[in-house]
């Protein structure tokens, strides 16, 4: 920083005038053209004070001892900011000020900071945000709190991080997690630090020189053998119907979990084609979505109609727990001979790459019906179709050498 940046006078604040004709005595402090005032705690007569010397006008012993404590102040700004200078720290005139002043600055804390962007987002859950993306700041949270534990620390000042303790947390987070789960903590762990970076609550990102990658996973989806298996499938326990049946329209329409949970009739629209469309806004982006009902979509939503458990929950399914879901859907693969881990996410694979992509939907339209933000996040479908092609063109390959050979 170069000293023409930096500027300190007295001056006397004439708004403050008292009835004996005195004013207060201030310091101004200017560093790049930002200004802060520090009290010298000395009035003066407004008659005998000379605004371009900064000083007290007259020969008196009153004077001149005023006038050398004024100079002190000066050169003592000067000092402190030299000081400021020699250890490197970003210099502000609020840093000059507090300096002065004698005050300490606040040293936030990780958690202290933590819990200020929980209370944000909670605060914020249905405009904006939502109660999956607060409950993933509550993990990363508690991820971050183990790794102090194992530090043997309750907490760490924000400034006292640096690439040694996200290289150490990265570590950490890789004994129990895979790749792309740990880079998924770093992303809110990162976003908790941007949160503290933009309030001026740390000088430093010691997230700047770390580097980690997603690595693309192999999404499993189901084929339409599977399918149509599973639809098929004639099933006499109740629950697991229901399970079938959600998951299924989930299959067919590409809805996530929370957003087929809280359908309700408000959602159901009459589209440009004068059918019935689901309107909606994802529980995870925000985004609005309009997808045009498949008959099988349709079908399913006509047996659940008048189903107690739906009518009583105003709600379109009768959808069970995540967790119940899930389980119920490993008995249903099990019944159905399909070999696959099924989880209720696959439905939204599935309806990316077998249901629209395999049937030649294009890549632009199949992205606007996840609702996803980007394209790039739906060509990994795209990638999966591919993938499906050159396994069906090999088994065509062999087919085709076996009956040509002599």
């Amino acid at each position: 920083m170069n000293a023409s940046t930096f500027s300190v006078i007295v001056y006397a604040l004439k708004s403050r005038i008292n009835r004996l004709g005195t004013v207060p005595l201030y310091l101004r402090i200017t560093v790049n053209g930002q200004r802060r005032e520090v009290s010298l705690n000395r009035r003066v007569p407004l008659s005998l004070w000379n605004d371009s010397s900064e000083s007290v006008k007259g020969g008196t012993e009153e004077a001149r001892i005023l006038n050398t404590f004024l100079q002190m102040k000066k050169s003592e700004a000067h000092r402190v900011y030299n000081l400021l200078m020699a250890e490197g720290n970003e210099i502000t005139a609020e840093a000059l000020r507090d300096r002065l002043s004698g005050r300490v600055p606040h040293r936030y804390t990780v958690m202290e900071v933590y819990d200020k962007k929980l209370n944000q987002i909670k605060s914020l859950i249905g405009k904006g945000y939502t109660l999956t993306t607060y409950r993933k700041y509550q993990g990363t949270q508690r991820k971050v709190q183990n790794f102090l534990r194992r530090q043997g620390k309750k907490d760490i000042n924000l400034n006292d991080l640096n690439l040694a303790f996200v290289t150490g947390f990265d570590l950490f987070l890789r004994e129990t997690c895979e790749n792309n789960s740990a880079i998924k903590y770093h992303k809110t762990f990162k976003a908790v630090l941007n949160f503290a970076l933009a309030h001026e609550y740390m000088k430093r990102d010691p997230y700047l020189n770390f580097k980690c990658v997603i690595k693309e996973t192999h999404r499993i989806v189901l084929t339409d053998e599977e399918l149509e298996r599973l639809r098929a499938k004639r099933i006499d326990i109740l629950r697991l119907q229901i399970v079938r049946d959600v998951f299924l329209f989930s299959c067919y329409t590409g809805l996530a979990y929370a957003d087929v949970a809280g359908l309700t009739n408000k959602n159901l629209i009459t589209g440009i084609d004068g059918k019935t469309w689901l309107d909606f806004t994802r529980k995870k982006t925000q985004h609005n979505v309009h997808i045009p009902l498949l008959d099988p979509a349709l079908e399913i939503l006509d047996r659940y109609k008048d189903f107690p458990p739906s009518v009583a929950k105003g709600v379109l399914l009768p959808v069970l727990s995540n967790q119940k879901v899930n389980s119920y859907l490993k008995e249903l693969a099990d019944i159905c001979g399909i070999r696959k881990n099924i989880t209720f996410h696959l439905a939204r694979h599935t309806f990316a790459t077998t249901v629209t992509l395999s049937n030649g939907v294009p890549l632009e339209t199949v992205s606007k019906l996840l609702g996803h933000r980007s394209i790039k996040t739906t060509q990994i479908y795209s990638k999966v179709v591919d993938m499906k092609v050159l396994n069906d063109f090999n088994r065509l390959r062999s087919v085709l050498d076996a009956d040509t050979t002599f």
